[in-house]
């Protein structure tokens, strides 16, 4: 019988039941095979709780490059978007002529390009940064919700380790019955 682990609470039932058990133990073996079953069932909950540690260090490293891949890319469609072609024109109108009439109508009809070429172009714009933008919220409360996780696998395991110290101090204490009978001891 394995402790559950995952997002459940700890199952403080489970180290009662054993304690139980230890209790009615009538010889040696009975509680040495009772301590060899309770470090079995450690050593099964310490392998989950750190193979589910690892899934959750995998997905927050997952999910941090994508943020910041989503920002860059929110950056640089910012970049791209309209001013800096409205920039370049204006630098390129000022090389045209030293005619202020030649340099105002240069940029009219770059002004007009610009609304015409571009109209669609804010509307699918504005739509790629609210996309992203909505991307990235999502990542970032998944990588909250992850970072609780282990928060609560944490305090889990603060619990796991004062219930089996005091499992073990019982199979301690019951194996002084029985003169001679080594038990073996859990590494925590």
């Amino acid at each position: 019988m394995a402790i559950p682990q995952g997002s459940i609470v700890t199952n403080t039932v489970y180290f009662q039941s054993f304690t139980a058990t230890i209790d009615s133990v009538e010889n040696c073996l009975d509680l040495q095979k009772l301590a060899t079953d309770f470090q079995t069932s450690v050593n099964g909950t310490i392998n989950a709780i750190t193979s589910e540690i690892a899934l959750i260090n995998t997905q927050i490293g997952d999910l941090v490059p994508m943020i910041a891949d989503m920002e860059a890319s929110i950056g640089e469609l910012s970049a791209t978007n309209g001013m800096t072609t409205i920039m370049a024109g204006l630098q390129s109108a000022s090389l045209l002529a030293n005619d202020i009439t030649t340099v105002v109508a240069y940029i009219k009809l770059q002004a007009t390009e610009l609304v015409s070429a571009t109209a669609l172009d804010v509307a699918a714009f504005a739509a790629q940064i609210t996309s992203l933008t909505s991307q990235i919220t999502k990542f970032t409360n998944d990588i909250d919700l992850l970072y609780k996780k282990l928060a609560t696998i944490e305090a889990q395991i603060s619990t796991i380790v004062g219930e089996v110290f005091d499992v073990m101090a019982k199979i301690t204490n019951a194996a002084l019955e029985f003169p001679s009978c080594p038990i073996p001891i859990i590494p925590v």
